[in-house]
C-alpha cells in the first residue's frame, strides 16, 4: 500500500479511497442478513480472503512501533505507538501480546481463520496502536479492497486504536473506571473482520460494555460465531451453525455511503457513564 514519510517523521497513509468503521461506542449501520449482523457498506458485507461467503482467510498483523496518520479516515485517524495506551495502565509488551492472541484466537477457533504477526507494517492487514487524539474508548477502521463480488468486498486494512487514557486491565477488578482488553479487543477484531453490532447485547458484539460476573472475560455468542462463520466457514471443515446468507444485503443505505450512529456504553456488572457522542 502506498505511503510517505513526513517531515515530522510521521507515516502518512495515501490511497484512493478508506471507508471507516467506528467501535464500541460508534457503529456504521450494517445489516442483519438471515439474522446476522454483518457489516454492510456500499451494499455489500466485507471480509477478507476470496468475495465468497464460508470462504476462510489468513490475515496478519502488527504493533504499531511509530505515529501513522491516515487523512481519509474517520476513526484511527492519527494513531500512537502502541506503548502510548499500555504504559500508564503499567501493561508490558508481552502481556499485551498474550491478550492481543488471545482475542484473534476466539475468531480462529470458531471459523476458518489463521492470524499472523509481522513486524513491518507494510506486511499488515490489521495495525493496531494508540490513539493520537484520546476520545471514547477504542475503535476500528476498515480499507475497502479493489476485488468484489455480488455480495461481498474484499478488506484491504484494518486499524483497531485504544485509548491511551483509559484505565486497562489485564484480569477482573470489580472496578467501575477500567476496561478489560481482551474483551475490548476480541470486540474491535469482530469489526475489523467484517462483523457488526447486532443490537446493545449479544455476545461480544453488543454495542454495550458488559462485564459478566462470573467465568470468561471474553466469550463467543451462538450469534458471533453463526456470523462469523457465515462469512469464513467454520473451522476445520465442522458443520457450521448457519450454513447460509443472503447475497444481496440490503439496508436501505445508498451505495457510497458510510451512515454513523452513536451508542453510549451501557449498565451491565459494571455501571457505565455515557460516553459516546
Amino acid at each position: 500500500m502506498p505511503d510517505t514519510v513526513a517531515s515530522t517523521g510521521q507515516r502518512v497513509l495515501r490511497r484512493p479511497s478508506f471507508l471507516a468503521l467506528a467501535g464500541i461506542l460508534v457503529c456504521v449501520a450494517g445489516v442483519e442478513a438471515s439474522g446476522l449482523a454483518l457489516i454492510t457498506l456500499e451494499q455489500r458485507h466485507v471480509k477478507w480472503g476470496a468475495s465468497a461467503y464460508g470462504t476462510g482467510a489468513e490475515i496478519t498483523y502488527t504493533f504499531l512501533r511509530e505515529p501513522l496518520v491516515d487523512p481519509e479516515a474517520r476513526n484511527c485517524r492519527r494513531m500512537a505507538p502502541l506503548e502510548q495506551a499500555l504504559g500508564p495502565s503499567g501493561i508490558g509488551r508481552a502481556a499485551f501480546a498474550a491478550e492481543v492472541s488471545a482475542a484473534f484466537a476466539l475468531w480462529s477457533d470458531a471459523a476458518d481463520l489463521r492470524f499472523r504477526e509481522v513486524r513491518g507494517l507494510e506486511d499488515a492487514q490489521i495495525v493496531i496502536g494508540a490513539q493520537a487524539e484520546p476520545r471514547h474508548i477504542a475503535y476500528a477502521n476498515i480499507t475497502l479492497g479493489q476485488a468484489r463480488s455480488e455480495g461481498i468486498t474484499a478488506l484491504e486494512r484494518a486499524t483497531i486504536c485504544l485509548n491511551p487514557l483509559v484505565n486497562w486491565i489485564l484480569a477482573r477488578d470489580g472496578n467501575l473506571e477500567t476496561y478489560h482488553v481482551r474483551r475490548v479487543l476480541a470486540h474491535e477484531i469482530g469489526h475489523a473482520i467484517g462483523l457488526d453490532h447486532p443490537g446493545p447485547e449479544g455476545g461480544i458484539m453488543g454495542y454495550r460494555y458488559v462485564e459478566p460476573a462470573e467465568g470468561s472475560m471474553a466469550a463467543l455468542s451462538a450469534g458471533d460465531i453463526a456470523a462469523i462463520q457465515a462469512l469464513y466457514g467454520p473451522r476445520g471443515g465442522a458443520d457450521p451453525l448457519i450454513a447460509t446468507v443472503s447475497t444481496v444485503p440490503t439496508d436501505g443505505t445508498p451505495a457510497g455511503s458510510a451512515q454513523t450512529k452513536g451508542h453510549a456504553l451501557g449498565e451491565g456488572q459494571k455501571a457505565r457513564l455515557p460516553l459516546g457522542p
